[in-house]
């Protein structure tokens, strides 16, 4: 799968942000942002890089350079109308790194106020980003002979102590942003049902019990004695008179 395995190689060095790739280009204006704002956001970004490079060059060792075996042994590239977008896409990747102005002054500029200023890459960000990516390499060569195969070559940094509980909760996609919308919606589904529920026992049940317990005790005082209608009507003008006097 030649063709395919250019592309691939292509997009990885794009997202590994090696030169002169569009992802280059766009990470060094990360890298420049975040060593603008601090060095530990800086520090997080070449760690992204690192982990970033080590993975896809796992992937890369895995799939189009370890042994044959009988599992692949019929494996042939794929047909033309899935390699062209591939194609297409690795030469945008390749486009967008050598004539990087072009996808600025297209797609972002016009969104903004002001022209972004024509900045060159630094060389100090330059040089650090080429140490990363050559330690990413070095580091996958290391391992892959030492744990015996490019698909094994980051096992130590899966299950390192901190990484290990942060991949073993990212394999259960507890960072996966559909799953948390997901679970946001549940948990607020759940507090409107109750809320509805709430709301239907207030009307449904309280006001209609309270009005009932109200009703019934006026039709237990409704007990036909006229002696006691005109004892509560007295003391009912006795209440109004008294309402009046303090009225004055």
């Amino acid at each position: 799968m030649q063709v395919t395995c250019i592309c691939f190689l292509i997009a990885a060095a794009s997202i590994s942000g090696v030169p002169p790739f569009n992802g280059f280009f766009s990470k060094e204006m990360i890298y420049s942002g975040a060593l603008a704002r601090s060095p530990i956001f800086y520090l997080g970004a070449v760690l992204g890089s690192f982990f970033t490079a080590a993975s896809f060059l796992k992937l890369g060792h895995s799939v189009y350079f370890g042994k044959r075996n009988q599992a692949n042994e019929k494996v042939k590239e794929a047909a033309w109308p899935m390699l062209l977008p591939m194609i297409a896409i690795a030469c945008i990747c390749v486009l967008f790194g050598v004539y990087n102005r072009f996808p600025l002054g297209t797609f972002i500029e016009p969104i903004l106020k002001e022209p972004l200023p024509v900045e060159h890459v630094s060389t100090v960000l330059l040089v650090l980003t080429v140490i990363v990516l050559i330690g990413a390499l070095l580091h996958h060569l290391v391992a892959a002979k030492v744990m015996g195969g490019g698909s094994k070559a980051s096992d130590h940094i899966h299950h390192a102590p901190v990484l290990g509980g942060i991949y073993n909760r990212a394999e259960k996609r507890y960072f996966d942003p559909y799953n948390i919308v997901l679970w946001i919606v549940d948990k607020l589904s759940k507090l409107l049902w109750i809320s509805d529920r709430g709301v239907d026992w207030f009307y449904s049940v309280l006001v209609v019990r309270s009005v009932f317990a109200v009703s019934n005790t006026i039709r237990k005082m409704n007990t036909g004695n006229y002696s006691f209608y005109i004892v509560w009507s007295l003391l009912g003008g006795i209440i109004v008179l008294i309402v009046m006097l303090k009225g004055l």
